[in-house]
């Protein structure tokens, strides 16, 4: 998420929201959109803190509600990783919904995803499918043939990790003659099993950790770009099944 500078209401550092072409924090976004549209603010999300998953890597995650013209998103994202990479778990919201559960499952939905990797390193095959179920994003490929496309297809981000599309193929490799099922969209398969606090430790940032989260955000890139006249009103999505 980009730096956009200070926020334009509050004066809050580290702004990634711009609305009406005005940089804001993501709460006085939010305060915006809903006095314009008439949905009611969002929660507090919850405070950022540090997973230590089973290999002992450090994952500064932070959390984030917003509402975009679609729904509410719960957002996870990793600071302070690989450029282009790190753990990222969005889940869904209806705009009618009540968002208070995010408060809860977020943080269980992104420790269960670090504490249950769909990878594992191989003393012999080095990184494969730690089992038969592999999810993660897209991303844009490094470079574009004539028509402005990756030439090699979108990069695959897995546990965090970032891959070119060959590289994802290679991992399926020892899983040809299976059939799969490919779904985009959506809130990603659950991880949450009874065992996931046992593989990892969660602690709150310390202040060097924080530090290093807010050089991480103003040296990243991408923003959230709204407009709030492309947004529903609460009447308006209530009806729009009807139309």
């Amino acid at each position: 998420m980009a730096d956009l500078g200070p926020c334009s209401s509050c004066g809050a550092p580290g702004s990634g929201i711009r609305l009406n072409n005005r940089p804001y924090c993501d709460r006085c976004a939010d305060e915006r959109l809903a006095a314009v549209t008439g949905w009611p603010t969002l929660p507090t999300p919850p405070p950022a803190e540090v997973i230590i998953g089973p290999d002992k890597k450090r994952h500064f995650v932070r959390y984030r509600f917003l509402r975009m013209p679609g729904g509410v998103v719960g957002l996870a994202e990793e600071l302070g990783g690989p450029v282009h990479a790190g753990y990222r778990l969005e889940l869904l919201c209806d705009h009618l919904a009540d968002p208070t559960p995010l408060v809860e499952r977020l943080p269980i939905e992104s420790r269960a995803a670090i504490a249950q990797p769909y990878l594992k390193l191989d003393a012999r095959y080095g990184l494969i499918l730690a089992g038969d179920v592999v999810a993660g994003r897209l991303e844009e490929g490094d470079q574009e043939d004539e028509f402005g496309l990756p030439e090699e297809g979108p990069r695959v981000i897995v546990d965090g990790q970032s891959m070119s599309w060959g590289e994802f193929g290679e991992l399926l490799k020892s899983h040809v003659g299976w059939s799969f099922e490919l779904r985009l969209g959506g809130d990603p398969p659950s991880r949450g099993r009874g065992d996931t606090p046992g593989r990892i430790t969660v602690r709150e940032p310390s202040a060097a950790e924080l530090r290093a989260a807010a050089r991480a955000l103003r040296s990243s890139d991408g923003a959230y770009i709204l407009d709030s006249t492309h947004y529903p009103t609460p009447a308006e999505w209530a009806t729009r099944e009807q139309r």
